[in-house]
């Protein structure tokens, strides 16, 4: 379906640099980033899978930089990743200094006009992708249907619960581009302190469905 194709360009994980780099013509006596300590922020607490990669690119990266610097990796976890993005973009200063491992799909937030979103998506500086990532939405098949024509159709007698961690979540605006773009009626049920419980929910009773990105 077309809203599919809609929030797949859009659910890239990324790396982003605030600031402009120094240009490639610049006649410099040393390289840039010689001596100098690059700030990696990581938008998921200690022990996430996106601060395993965090720290396994922090491992490795410096010997293909110039001047090879020392990278040190911070977390700053919160808001589905909001709080590491706003922190880039309003703190951080624009010296090439600070980058970060921003969590899969966080741009969403400024896609659906999430308040909490105090950046703008478009004004970064992209590095590259860690890993690919999918935007996708599961159900009960007893609660939701066995596709999406059926849990739309569903969800006109029953609105549907949406189990996330966050409103401000990932899932949460994948949910929302979902229900913008299919006609999905659902609502979100937030508080969940990640995907194991949501899941487990969802055995339960408590929620309906789940979104998010899976990535390899």
């Amino acid at each position: 379906m077309k809203w599919t194709s809609k929030i797949l360009m859009l659910a890239a994980a990324v790396w982003v640099l605030q600031g402009s780099m120094p240009g490639s013509g610049e006649a410099q006596a040393k390289p840039y980033y010689e001596g100098k300590t690059i700030l990696v922020i990581v938008g998921s607490g200690p022990g996430a899978g996106n601060d395993i990669r965090t720290r396994l690119f922090a491992r490795h990266a410096a010997k293909h930089i110039p001047g090879k610097p020392q990278l040190v990796v911070q977390n700053r976890g919160g808001g589905g990743g909001l709080r590491a993005r706003n922190y880039l973009y309003n703190i951080a200063k624009p010296d090439g200094l600070t980058i970060a491992e921003i969590i899969r799909g966080t741009g969403l937030q400024h896609a659906i006009n999430e308040p909490a979103a105090r950046f703008e998506a478009d004004k970064f500086n992209w590095i590259g992708n860690l890993t690919a990532a999918t935007a996708v939405c599961v159900g009960r098949i007893d609660r939701v249907g066995a596709n999406l024509e059926e849990a739309v159709q569903r969800s006109k007698k029953t609105q549907l619960r949406e189990g996330t961690t966050a409103a401000a979540s990932t899932g949460a605006a994948v949910g929302k581009l979902l229900k913008k773009f299919s006609g999905l009626n659902s609502r979100l049920v937030a508080g969940y302190r990640g995907g194991a419980p949501i899941d487990l929910a969802m055995e339960k009773g408590e929620v309906d469905m789940r979104c998010g990105l899976v990535w390899s």
